[in-house]
């Protein structure tokens, strides 16, 4: 609400102007990934859509968080983008491992002092690559051992990481 005393008007006004009016609050319309989803591994962002603008200087690590199996995965605020056309917001660019439980985090506070939500928070997983083919064949008899040559086809990318998961 605004108001402006009379006298701004000079001495011989007499009414006070006043007007009220509301500024949108943002609230996220769509996440990319959706929440639970199956995704392929490999490098992607994970973007949140916004009904109206967001204010950019909270376009950073302090208001969107990535875990992957519960530890969380550091985030660059230079890497951060965000399309005022669309009012999209996207994380940095991370490099998404097979077979592996993501969860990310946008807090309240991007929608401004006057949010009345909570956090938007999802989850979701990378796909498991399944054995395309074997070199040699399961079930191939005679196979010399001179053969100094294994391999295996997958579906789509492997996670580097060792047994314990950490990559």
């Amino acid at each position: 609400r605004v108001n402006i005393a009379s006298d701004v008007g000079g001495p011989l006004s007499s009414d006070d102007v006043s007007w009220s009016f509301t500024t949108r609050i943002p609230r996220v319309t769509s996440i990319d990934p959706a929440n639970d989803a199956s995704v392929t591994s490999g490098p992607r962002r994970v973007s949140f859509t916004f009904s109206s603008p967001v204010d950019e200087a909270h376009i950073n690590a302090r208001n969107f968080t990535l875990t992957r199996s519960g530890r969380p995965i550091p985030l660059d605020d230079a890497e951060f983008l965000y399309d005022a056309e669309t009012f999209t917001a996207s994380l940095p660019l991370f490099d998404f491992l097979s077979g592996s439980e993501y969860e990310v985090v946008a807090s309240a506070r991007l929608g401004g002092p006057n949010f009345d939500g909570t956090d938007t928070q999802i989850s979701f997983r990378t796909e498991i690559p399944s054995v395309l083919s074997t070199v040699p064949a399961s079930g191939d008899e005679g196979v010399s051992t001179s053969a100094a040559n294994l391999s295996i086809e997958f579906s789509d990318r492997i996670a580097r990481q060792d047994g314990g998961g950490v990559a």
